[in-house]
């Protein structure tokens, strides 16, 4: 009777751990959701060189990161003692990713809308559900079995679906593209699976204290690598006028507190069908756009859209807590 009670209260922690998790991945979500919006409505998007606006991206996000370590060092000063990372071949993954999808975010939102981004980076999780299959299905339970694969990858392409319907108002003139920033979408598509699995990965390595120092240190590396890829002059981006100059750091800020959210949510919950969360996105960036910044006509096929993608993420859940019951007992 004990080992049993013991059990059932370890499983019972392991719930109430998960759920915390998802509802940081849900406030991860909102931040990404959001970011397209900001970058592409917000006083930032009149600097005519984009990759002024990328390198103010990274003067915020280091910003941003240097108090997140400044404040977790002050509540537990073991982060002090542990200012090294595990080494990982994750590292300069994480390192070269972020400085690609930058680039490529900002080039395709300077010529597409937000929604088109979003929906085509909305097939990204399925990307990343066939490289966990194919290098890693003997450590995910729910991938171990190949009945459990395809449900899980019906899953998947069932919340792409969702998010996917909206080009169905694309296709009526709903929502303004461009052929070339869609290419340059696709191009984040790329560098953003490559990013997510790399976090997914190595935020199973670092312990908890030291996640703010993963963006921390990213951000340090990424910020004069940036700069020097694409020849910017720090002096001129200072004379920018004051608007854009502050929105353009606010944006690299609201984008690391979405890397934090990242890690802390990937340590507690499965991270690939955290990923595909991220098809919610959709539904804050077209709610928005669309009812607030009233930049393109609303749709019903938002609320089947909306459906489709809840839908999938609870069922693949239900799916995981199953499995994860049956490795353990």
């Amino acid at each position: 009777m004990p080992p049993a009670t013991t059990h059932d209260a370890a499983w019972k922690a392991r719930q109430r751990e998960k759920a915390i998790g998802y509802l940081i991945r849900f406030a991860a979500v909102t931040v990404w959701g959001l970011l397209p919006l900001v970058v592409r409505y917000s006083p930032s998007a009149k600097i005519p060189n984009v990759f002024a606006q990328g390198g103010l991206y990274f003067i915020g996000g280091l910003l941003f990161s240097s108090g997140m370590v400044a404040i977790r060092a002050a509540l537990d000063p073991a982060l002090l003692r542990q200012l090294r990372l595990p080494w990982s071949h994750w590292l300069p993954v994480l390192l070269a990713s972020e400085i690609s999808i930058i680039a490529f975010t900002y080039i395709s939102l300077n010529l597409t809308s937000g929604t088109h981004f979003i929906l085509l980076n909305n097939f990204s999780p399925v990307f990343a559900l066939l490289v966990a299959i194919v290098f890693w299905r003997q450590q995910i339970p729910y991938l171990r079995h190949r009945h459990t694969q395809w449900v899980m990858l019906a899953i998947f392409l069932l919340g792409s679906l969702g998010s996917s319907l909206l080009f169905a108002d694309a296709a009526r003139g709903n929502s303004a593209g461009t052929v070339e920033g869609d290419l340059w979408a696709l191009g984040a598509i790329v560098t953003d699976v490559a990013l997510i699995i790399a976090q997914i990965r190595y935020s199973r390595l670092v312990p908890p204290v030291q996640i703010p120092l993963v963006n921390f240190y990213m951000f340090l590396l990424a910020l004069p690598l940036f700069f020097l890829l694409f020849g910017l002059n720090p002096v001129r981006l200072l004379a920018l006028p004051a608007d854009q100059l502050g929105w353009g750091i606010a944006i690299g800020m609201l984008g690391a507190l979405g890397y934090h959210l990242n890690y802390e949510a990937f340590r507690r919950i499965d991270g690939f069908l955290a990923f595909l969360m991220f098809n919610l996105s959709i539904l804050i960036t077209f709610g928005v756009e669309a009812f607030v910044l009233k930049a393109i006509p609303p749709s019903f096929i938002l609320v089947v859209g909306g459906g489709l993608i809840v839908g999938a993420s609870i069922w693949a859940e239900n799916i995981n807590a199953r499995c994860e019951r049956e490795v353990q007992i």
